[in-house]
């Protein structure tokens, strides 16, 4: 056995040196290529063409390779099929070396190689620019770059190659006017546009050019084959030697926190590194790192820990790539400290063009479905670290959920959902909800509780992070407005302040819960009341009744639903519906009672609203008279909870009198059982209504049960000067607890 596969590993490594060997041959084939080369009956050429172009697509070219063909490409006694074809091949197996982009456009410079050799070479570039391991020497060649928007052929990929070369220093009025020159010849083209976009952030004065508000995507991909090609190369191969360590030795030194070993870090992943100089990692800064942080300019991919931050914050330098912020949790700091909008808003240009390319302009396969999810994951942290939501994520779900089936993505795209940024409830409506409430209607009792879930935290959400951060920034826009200051004001509370209108923040909260309300109604009588559906509903109004208590918004907002809502939990055959019932309606009281002290404090002036305390007196009537006295409905017209037959909602339930009484509710009466069995002998268990004496002491029993709700209603609205004086006492009922007393459900309503 040993000697067979001795034999077996020795006939597996001749395979690799012989494979070895013509990839060698190969690439020398091309690289002493000194006179012209013929195209037909040329075995050699097509044996070499082929062996690179399958070595390309099973395991990439390695780095020593790529720079000998890109000038092989570049020769003009190869023609321009071939050299197009070898361009093409050059798909790296780990890193591209910056000397192989210099020599490119090195050769493009020479104007030798024909317009569609540049052409490709630029296209290479873009597809491998985020394997590139360094670039600081291709920065230096912007000027020589800029000369080359004299092609209109090339044009389109030297915009967006220069887009994402383009620092600030690279900015200058004969640049920006040459720019202006040649879009008033050629019309606003999205290439020029997003050029002139970047040059704006920088240095607004030198330009008045008034830039689209929705359109973020300056540079669609022309390459989509290519580029996963390229990624699908890199996910087979295992980062093991030293270009890849090379590639990747930044992340240690900026993601301390995530252990994850490096060989089983993606590098197909859309997010870009932060590229690095070191070739080896440390984790004290050297010699060079010190003398650097001493300058003005402090590159980001310098600083090793918060201290740095902290220490430099004024002058560090965001990388060129600025989406790998969402890498590390050093640049996420970063980003929210920052109040250059010219980082932020480079961030929604990447941030745009990169959820358009990877999902609006892509069809996923296994691989790329865990590569997608992962981007989206690092959004979810990013905008949970921010606790605001990103624009240009709310830009890219208003395209997406138009055409979702409801089932890609289903928890990160229902999670950026509920991160959204307030804006009109016509708005929000056409581009969130609308689409929802389409799959809502045709999916599974399951995607309904995560729907109805979602749009809940997108209420918390509104009331806890955007109503004071919008609030702000009114206030703020209106001392901005009588300082007579131009431009918009700052907002210390956003990070992102493009593409902010003005909308009525109150009444998009308010809609957005009388619009969950119905949907919930809706939802129950598609699911005959289901109960992990009707929790879920109970779990919305519960939050609804506490918006005021927790997060202090100016209003209380009872639906006009609400008594719609409260009768399917009212008169459920389970203990939870009562239970949050009377839980949400001393949270509403609570409410309606904060409001009208901060009134009364002088807190609040013009901005608070109670709405509908005559239909909150109704409820809380009704259910007082039903919960405790036993009335089915109250006599008083302005009623509204039980004018209704219970028998609609649950045909198999008989109307008796006391039917809805605390120890008779039908949802309530395992409890009533367990508490006959603990408080009386198996021989004398006797009948529910005897409960009716101790009624205190069964909703003690009930309290300590986790039903907290009724014991809550009763203290909170029956008060203890409405309580009868009459104390009975049956000790055939109840061993060794305190006897209960006799009410009335008079006076229970919120004045």
């Amino acid at each position: 056995m040993d000697s067979a596969k001795n034999k077996q590993t020795r006939r597996e490594s001749r395979k690799r040196r012989s494979s070895s060997n013509n990839l060698d041959n190969a690439v020398l084939y091309f690289k002493n290529v000194k006179e012209r080369v013929k195209v037909k009956n040329n075995i050699n050429l097509q044996t070499a063409l082929e062996l690179l172009e399958e070595t390309s697509k099973t395991k990439g070219l390695p780095a020593e390779y790529i720079t000998d063909l890109v000038d092989a490409a570049a020769n003009t006694n190869i023609p321009d099929s071939v050299g197009a074809r070898l361009i093409r091949a050059l798909t790296p197996s780990t890193v591209v070396p910056e000397q192989a982009v210099i020599n490119a456009i090195s050769h493009m410079c020479t104007n030798k190689p024909s317009i569609r050799i540049q052409t490709f070479f630029l296209r290479w570039i873009l597809v491998v620019y985020d394997y590139i391991d360094k670039k600081e020497n291709l920065h230096k060649l912007y000027g020589i770059i800029f000369y080359f928007l004299e092609n209109q052929t090339m044009m389109p990929y030297v915009c967006h190659l220069l887009y994402l070369l383009t620092q600030k220093e690279d900015v200058r009025l004969f640049r920006v006017r040459r720019l202006l020159m040649i879009q008033n010849k050629m019309g606003a083209q999205p290439y020029l546009t997003g050029l002139l976009a970047i040059y704006q952030l920088y240095y607004p004065h030198m330009m008045s050019v008034v830039m689209p508000k929705r359109s973020r995507l300056f540079f669609p991909s022309r390459d989509k084959q290519w580029e996963m090609l390229i990624r699908k190369v890199q996910e087979n191969n295992e980062p093991t030697n030293c270009e890849s360590t090379l590639a990747l030795s930044h992340l240690k030194s900026i993601e301390n926190s995530r252990q994850t070993p490096r060989t089983k870090r993606r590098k197909t992943d859309p997010v870009p590194t932060i590229h690095s100089d070191t070739t080896r990692e440390t984790n004290t800064p050297k010699e060079e790192i010190l003398t650097a942080l001493e300058n003005n300019k402090v590159p980001f991919v310098q600083i090793t820990d918060f201290k740095c931050i902290l220490e430099n914050v004024e002058r560090i330098e965001f990388p060129s790539q600025i989406g790998s912020v969402l890498r590390s949790q050093l640049g996420q700091h970063m980003m929210s400290y920052t109040r250059d909008q010219t980082a932020t808003t480079r961030f929604s240009y990447w941030l745009q063009a990169t959820l358009t390319d990877e999902i609006l302009d892509n069809s996923w396969n296994a691989v790329d479905t865990e590569i997608t999810k992962a981007l989206l994951v690092k959004l979810i942290d990013f905008t949970d670290f921010l606790q605001e939501g990103l624009p240009a994520v709310d830009h890219f779900l208003s395209r997406f959920l138009s055409t979702w089936n409801g089932l890609d993505f289903r928890s990160e795209i229902l999670q950026l959902v509920a991160r959204c940024r307030i804006c009109t409830f016509g708005e929000l409506n056409d581009n969130i909800l609308e689409p929802l409430r389409k799959l809502f209607c045709c999916s599974s009792v399951y995607f309904k509780c995560q729907v109805v879930h979602c749009l809940t935290l997108l209420v918390r959400n509104f009331a806890a992070n955007e109503w004071p951060r919008y609030m702000e920034w009114v206030q703020k826009k209106q001392e901005h407005a009588k300082s007579g200051k131009a431009g918009e004001p700052s907002c210390h509370y956003t990070l992102f302040q493009e593409d902010r209108e003005e909308c009525d923040p109150q009444g998009t909260i308010t809609d957005l819960m009388d619009y969950i309300s119905q949907l919930c109604i809706t939802g129950l009588r598609l699911e005959a009341n289901h109960n992990l559906l009707l929790f879920c509903a109970l779990s919305f109004f519960e939050e609804v009744s506490c918006l005021e208590t927790n997060y202090r918004v100016p209003f209380v907002h009872l639906s006009p639903l609400l008594s719609s809502a409260f009768v399917v939990p009212f008169t459920c055959l389970n203990g939870m519906g009562i239970s949050s019932v009377c839980s949400t309606l001393c949270n509403y009281k609570r409410a309606v009672a904060s409001v009208k002290e901060r009134r009364f404090t002088g807190e609040l002036f013009e901005t608070d609203t109670i709405c509908s305390v005559s239909q909150l007196n109704a409820l809380i009537l009704d259910a007082g008279d039903a919960l405790w006295k036993g009335n089915l409905a109250n006599k008083n017209e302005s009623s509204k909870f039980f004018n209704f037959d219970p028998r609609e909602i649950h045909p198999s339930l008989p109307v008796v009198e006391n039917r809805f009484v605390l120890y008779m509710h039908p949802g309530l009466m395992g409890f009533t059982l367990r508490f006959l069995t603990q408080t009386q002998s198996e021989d004398n268990l006797g009948h529910p209504r005897g409960i009716k004496l101790v009624k205190r002491v069964y909703l003690e029993y009930l309290d300590r049960e986790n039903l907290y709700g009724p014991k809550d209603f009763v203290t909170t609205f029956i008060t203890p000067k409405r309580l009868s004086s009459n104390i009975t006492q049956q000790p055939s009922m109840v061993h060794s607890v305190t006897i209960g007393t006799k009410a009335n459900a008079d006076g229970v309503a919120v004045n």
